[in-house]
């Protein structure tokens, strides 16, 4: 199955994010996936203006600027050598442990179809909820995007 990954790249200042897009489409390209990109975003731009002396002089003013440069890049039939599974998982892992948090179990769950009110299969969520419940788990991470509903929905269910 061919997948695509979609990377967003932010930043107020450009040239990390110029550097930091060089850097992905170099390791992609190494390991044989093909890469679109990097595709310059539109800057959002904030200005401030601040009084210098306010009460004294109305017209003595300064103006700042903070940018926000953008950079996309979608790469296509990635390989377990773009992606790896278990490296993610590794990574997730480490940060969890980095917080204090005990890590009791980790798994790595391919989502075919993504459910819209949970993310989860109902197969997928009852095997994931029986398992809450035998191993006394506070807290389940999951490294991925959650809508604000299916993390309700998770929640909800799960408890």
């Amino acid at each position: 199955m061919a997948q695509k990954v979609r990377i967003k790249l932010k930043s107020f200042d450009h040239t990390l994010v110029d550097q930091s897009a060089e850097k992905i489409v170099k390791t992609v390209k190494n390991s044989g996936a093909i890469v679109s990109g990097p595709i310059p975003l539109p800057t959002h731009k904030r200005i401030f203006t601040v009084l210098r002396s306010p009460h004294v002089n109305k017209h003595a003013r300064e103006q700042f600027q903070l940018s926000n440069h953008k950079r996309l890049m979608d790469i296509y039939s990635s390989s377990s050598k773009t992606i790896d599974p278990e490296d993610c998982l590794a990574e997730a892992i480490l940060l969890a442990k980095s917080l204090g948090i005990k890590v009791v179990m980790s798994d790595i769950i391919r989502i075919d179809k993504p459910n819209n009110s949970t993310l989860l299969n109902k197969g997928r969520l009852e095997d994931l909820a029986g398992k809450v419940k035998e191993l006394e788990v506070d807290l389940v991470i999951i490294d991925g995007k959650l809508t604000p509903i299916q993390q309700r929905n998770l929640e909800r269910y799960i408890k």
